[in-house]
C-alpha cells in the first residue's frame, strides 16, 4: 500500500506519487484528477499534498490532448471528467467566468447590479505557534479576531488591544465590489476572504494564459539585479540542500537564482496554488515537463499544488525558502509568514521580497492593479516578521531598481537572512526600522 501522507519530503516521495498515477491512478481512494482539482481541506485530510513530477501528472491526459492548441482542461471539463471545485463565481460576478475573459472584463462584470463577492468574512488562525520560541514570545491567537505575526497581533477590522480583545464600535462595511472591509490601519489589507482571493487567483490565471506563450520570466532580470545576482546566499556552486519556492507561478524565481551561481540543491520543492494549471495551459511553465535542468544537472521538482496557507505541517526541514513577490497575491499574509518561519530548519536562509502599501488607505474603487493584488500589507507587519531573521543582505524603496524603473514609486524590500537562533533576537520591529 502507499504510505505518501507521511513521508512528504522524504527522498521516495517522487516515486510513490509517480506510481499512484502512472499505476492505479488512486492516492487513498481519490483519483488523480479529484487530487489536483480537491480543495485544500480535502487535501489535507483524505490524500497527500504532493502532485509528484509532471511527467506523472501528464499521464491523466493523453499526449494528443495535452498537446493540442486546444486547452486539455477544457477537454476533460467538458466531458465530465475532471471535477474541480467550483469558483462560486456567479455570486462574485453575476455570471459565470469564462475561460479566456480578459482582466479589464471581469473588473467591468464587478459593477453590475447584483455583483461582487457574496462573502467578506476572514478564517483567521486557530492555532498560531512560532515553534522554537514558545518561551520569548507571545503564541496566543490573538482572541481569534486578528494574526500573530512573531508575538505582536495584528488586529482585524473593528478591533483593537494588545491580544485583540477589545471590540470597536465603528466597523467599516464592505460594498463586495471593494476591499475597504479588509482594510485596517495597523497592517492595511492582511487578509481577504476566500472569494475574494478566488476572484483574484482566477484573473491571474487567465492573464499567464494570454501572455505565457511568449513569456519566460517574470520580472527575472529585476529581481536578480536587486538580490545582486544572489551573491551573498552562498558560494558559487554551493549545495543549498532542500529549497522551497512559494509562489513560484510558471517560471519560477529559484531556476535563474541556480543556474546565476551554479548552485546544487539535494531536493527541490515547487510550491503554487496554480502548479498544474500552469503546466497544462502555460506553454513556456519551465517544470511543464517535469524537469528542470541546471548546468549539467537534471532536477524532478517536487510540485505542490496547494495554498502557502496550508504548509503548517512542515515543521523545521527546509534549508532554504524562496518568496519573491508573492504576498500581495495570497489569501492571508500573516499565516504565511508564520509557515514560512516555522518550515525552515535553525539558521535556514530565507531569500523574500515584497511591497508594503503604508502610502495607500482604504479604497472605494477596484482597479487591475488592485484585482491582481488583494493583499496590500503595510510596513510594520513585514518589519515585524523580519525579527526572527538575522539580515544578510537587504536593499529599500529608492534602492531598489525594481521598485523605481518606469516611473514606479514602489516601496518594499529585498531581503536575505537566516533564521534566528533560538531566542537570540533582542530588537524589537520599530528599533530595526530605526537602525536601518
Amino acid at each position: 500500500s502507499l504510505q505518501c501522507r507521511n513521508r512528504m519530503l522524504a527522498s521516495t516521495v517522487d516515486a510513490c506519487i509517480a506510481h499512484a498515477y502512472a499505476r492505479r491512478r488512486t492516492i487513498n481512494g481519490l483519483s488523480a484528477q479529484h487530487i489536483e482539482a480537491s480543495h485544500s481541506t480535502r487535501w489535507r485530510s483524505r490524500s497527500p499534498l504532493l502532485t509528484g513530477p509532471l511527467t506523472a501528472a501528464r499521464s491523466t491526459w493523453s499526449r494528443h490532448e495535452f498537446t493540442r492548441k486546444r486547452n486539455p482542461l477544457e477537454i476533460k471539463m467538458q466531458q465530465g471528467k475532471l471535477k474541480q471545485p467550483p469558483l462560486q463565481n456567479q455570486s462574485v460576478l453575476g455570471s459565470p467566468l469564462h475561460l479566456h475573459d480578459s482582466p479589464e472584463k471581469i473588473l467591468a462584470r464587478l459593477y453590475r447590479p447584483g455583483a461582487g463577492w457574496s462573502d467578506s468574512d476572514i478564517k483567521w488562525t486557530r492555532t498560531q505557534t512560532y515553534h522554537g520560541v514558545e518561551h520569548c514570545i507571545y503564541q496566543g491567537n490573538c482572541s481569534g479576531h486578528g494574526e500573530n505575526v512573531f508575538g505582536v497581533c495584528f488586529c482585524q477590522n473593528g478591533y483593537s488591544g494588545k491580544v485583540c480583545e477589545r471590540h470597536d464600535v465603528s466597523v467599516v462595511q464592505c460594498t463586495h465590489r471593494n476591499d475597504r472591509c479588509f482594510y485596517t490601519h495597523q497592517a492595511g489589507v492582511m487578509a481577504v476572504s476566500e472569494n475574494r482571493w478566488r476572484l483574484a487567483q482566477q484573473a491571474e490565471s487567465m492573464l499567464w494564459r494570454q501572455v505565457g506563450v511568449n513569456s519566460k520570466g517574470d520580472r527575472v532580470a529585476e529581481h536578480n539585479r536587486d538580490f545582486h545576482e544572489y551573491r551573498e546566499v552562498a558560494p558559487d556552486g554551493a549545495n543549498l540542500g532542500t529549497l522551497m519556492e512559494i509562489g513560484a507561478g510558471p517560471w519560477t524565481q529559484s531556476l535563474w537564482m541556480l543556474r546565476q551561481r551554479n548552485f546544487t540543491l539535494d531536493q527541490y520543492i515547487i510550491l503554487d496554488p496554480s502548479a498544474l494549471l500552469y503546466a497544462s495551459e502555460v506553454l513556456t511553465t519551465v517544470f511543464r515537463n517535469g524537469k528542470m535542468k541546471v548546468g549539467g544537472r537534471t532536477y524532478r521538482p517536487v510540485i505542490i499544488q496547494a495554498p502557502a496557507e496550508e504548509m503548517d505541517f512542515i515543521q523545521g526541514t527546509i534549508d532554504v525558502v524562496m518568496m519573491v513577490n508573492v504576498l500581495e497575491h495570497v489569501l492571508n499574509a500573516p499565516r504565511i509568514l508564520r509557515n514560512v518561519y516555522n518550515m525552515l530548519k535553525p539558521g535556514g536562509m530565507l531569500i523574500f521580497n515584497d511591497r508594503w502599501w503604508d502610502k495607500e488607505g482604504p479604497r472605494d474603487d477596484m482597479d487591475l492593479d488592485t484585482l491582481f493584488h488583494p493583499i496590500r500589507i503595510k510596513k510594520r507587519l513585514i518589519e515585524q516578521f523580519l525579527v526572527g531573521f538575522n539580515r544578510i543582505y537587504e536593499i529599500r524603496d529608492n534602492a531598489s531598481y525594481a521598485f523605481t524603473i518606469r516611473n514606479r514609486n514602489y516601496q518594499g524590500t529585498y531581503f536575505i537572512g537566516r533564521k534566528a537562533a533560538r531566542c537570540s533576537f533582542n530588537i524589537a520591529a520599530g528599533e530595526r526600522a530605526a537602525a536601518f
